[in-house]
């Protein structure tokens, strides 16, 4: 699987194990150039074992729904328990470069088809954001609440949080040739080769639009409803303070933390930042088609 230009391997060595994918996902692992786990940026190893013992780790984290993640040592350890299971789905351990996975495997997870051990790939949400969230964070990337759209070649994010009309902006922008959306909710911008790069991700907003694309970022416009459409410049100040809260921050984890701020901070000082003003409608997509011709 390929997920924001980051291959993903998932692996299992001690069993028959069939891991299918949800429909959303499959754009994604079609185009992995992934052949084997050598050439993968992360290795998820599966394994049908004991539940490793936390009994003395630190946690560092409560979703305060199904998932924690723990410190041992420098590996970090994510613990899967949704309220209406007893014990954890699965624990997931990452170590210190956030390359190499191991997935314990709960019986809740494994199933029976046949002859064969199926097990759902654990490779969803909410691993699949951990994981790369953290790998990112050392990589000069970060996974954005945004939609983006490409303009003639050119890429366009706009952050947002729930609400703020992403789904709604790409919906009008579907219905125009010259324009064309490739992520309604989750966006990863990228640092490569001294350019900032956008990429779709495979998890979508109410408009379902997830595809498997990259263009070069141009720049970022955060959302704000209003009463009439209009884009204007905003400072670098007001960029970071509207982008902070959109990132997929882990606030709780200092280094990493520090990391993703970081990047933050390149992002609001080199891209040119805008707030775009909008009602819902189609005129909206007018404005930034002008916009992107001047």
């Amino acid at each position: 699987m390929q997920i924001g230009g980051i291959n993903i391997s998932v692996e299992c060595r001690t069993a028959d194990i069939c891991l299918p994918l949800e429909p959303v996902y499959q754009g994604f692992a079609e185009k992995s150039k992934t052949t084997s786990a050598d050439a993968s940026d992360i290795t998820v190893s599966l394994e049908i074992d004991d539940m490793p013992d936390i009994e003395g780790m630190k946690k560092i984290f409560e979703s305060g729904s199904s998932w924690s993640m723990l410190l041992d040592g420098e590996d970090r350890l994510i613990s899967l328990k949704p309220p209406e299971f007893e014990n954890p789905v699965w624990m997931a351990r990452m170590g210190k470069d956030y390359r190499d996975v191991t997935v314990y495997c709960g019986n809740e997870l494994i199933g029976k088809n046949r002859e064969k051990q199926e097990i759902p790939s654990p490779v969803c949400y909410p691993l699949d954001q951990i994981l790369v969230m953290y790998f990112l964070s050392e990589r000069q990337g970060a996974l954005i609440h945004a939609a983006g759209v490409e303009v003639k070649g050119k890429g366009l994010v706009f952050p947002g949080k729930s609400g703020a009309g992403k789904s709604t902006l790409c919906s009008q922008i579907s219905k125009r040739p010259n324009i064309k959306p490739f992520s309604d909710d989750r966006m990863i911008v990228k640092k490569e080769e001294g350019r900032f790069v956008a990429y779709g991700t495979p998890w979508p907003g109410e408009a379902g639009i997830a595809e498997n694309k990259s263009v070069q970022l141009s720049g970022l416009m955060f959302l704000s409803q209003g009463k009439e459409n209009r884009i204007k410049k905003i400072s670098n100040r007001q960029a970071m303070e509207r982008l902070m809260p959109v990132t997929s921050i882990p606030w709780y984890d200092k280094p990493v933390m520090e990391d993703v701020l970081g990047f933050c901070g390149a992002i609001a000082t080199e891209i040119p930042t805008y707030e775009l003003e909008f009602r819902p409608e189609v005129g909206v997509v007018d404005v930034i088609e002008e916009f992107m011709q001047e």
